[in-house]
C-alpha cells in the first residue's frame, strides 16, 4: 500500500523504493539520509471499453460521451499531486514523437458529455442512472489492486456517476486483472483500467494501433492502414 511505502523506508524496512506515494515525495526529499531520484515516467493509463458488450460501448457515440466526461488534468494535479500530465491519446508527453494536435480532443467538457451520450439515444431513468432500450447504462469495471490504480479507478466512475453512468469497481489482483482484460469477447470485463510502462514507441504502435491486436490489446479498435503495412 502506497501509504506505508515512505515509512518503511524511513525504518530500514526497505533499503530502496519505486514509486513512493506523491503525498510523502516532500517528506522524503527533505530527509538527508536519503537519495530521492525523479524522471520522467513512460507510461500511461488506458481505459478500456470492451464493445463486445454493444449495448454500452457499441458506438461511437457513446464512447466519445465517456471520454468527455473525465477531467484528466484534475486527476493528474489530485492524485499524481502534479507529477504527471493529462493524456488524450496512447503516447505520453515524455515521448519525442509526442504530438500535441492530440490534446484537441477527448478535452473534460461536461455539457458536450451529456449532449453525446443523449443524442446516443441514453435517457435518464427515474433513478437518474441512464437507459437505452431498456438496459441501464450499468456494468462491471475492473481495476488491478494497488493503491493509485485504485485512486484513478475510483475517480473515472464518480465522474461517470456525474453524467448517469454507473461503472461498478471490481477491485481484483494483477493475474485475474489481465485475464478480465484480455479474455475473448464478453469473458472479458465491460471495463478495466490497464496501466503500460515500456519506453519503445513501435510496440505502442503494434499493441494499440494494429488489426491483428484487436480487441486486445487495442482497445479502441484503432485501425491505421500505414501501420499494418509498415508492421
Amino acid at each position: 500500500e502506497a501509504g506505508q511505502r515512505a515509512t518503511q523506508l524511513e525504518n530500514g524496512d526497505l533499503d530502496t523504493l519505486i514509486g513512493p506515494s506523491y503525498a510523502d515525495l516532500d517528506r522524503l526529499q527533505s530527509n538527508s539520509d536519503l537519495t530521492v531520484i525523479q524522471f520522467p515516467e513512460w507510461s500511461g493509463f488506458h481505459l478500456t471499453m470492451n464493445r463486445d458488450y454493444p449495448e454500452f460501448f457499441g458506438d461511437v457515440l457513446t464512447r466519445q460521451g465517456l471520454s468527455h466526461a473525465l477531467n484528466r488534468q484534475a486527476m493528474a494535479d489530485a492524485i499524481l499531486f502534479g507529477n504527471g500530465d493529462a493524456t488524450y491519446g496512447p503516447f505520453p508527453t515524455t515521448d519525442r514523437q509526442y504530438e500535441p494536435k492530440v490534446e484537441e480532443f477527448n478535452q473534460f467538457d461536461i455539457e458536450l458529455s451529456k449532449s453525446k451520450l443523449a443524442e446516443a439515444g441514453w435517457k435518464p431513468g427515474g433513478d437518474g442512472v441512464l437507459e437505452r432500450d431498456g438496459v441501464k447504462f450499468e456494468f462491471d469495471y475492473v481495476v488491478e489492486d494497488e493503491s493509485t490504480q485504485k485512486l484513478v479507478a475510483e475517480s473515472v466512475a464518480q465522474q461517470f456517476k456525474d453524467v448517469g453512468v454507473i461503472a461498478k469497481l471490481r477491485v481484483v489482483d494483477r493475474a485475474v486483472a489481465f485475464e478480465e482484460q484480455s479474455g475473448a469477447g464478453r469473458d472479458a470485463a465491460p471495463m478495466t483500467l490497464f496501466i503500460w510502462l515500456w519506453p519503445v514507441p513501435f510496440d505502442v504502435l503494434v499493441l494499440f494501433g494494429s488489426l491483428k491486436t484487436i480487441p486486445v490489446p487495442n482497445f479502441s479498435h484503432a485501425i491505421e492502414p500505414a501501420i499494418d503495412a509498415a508492421i
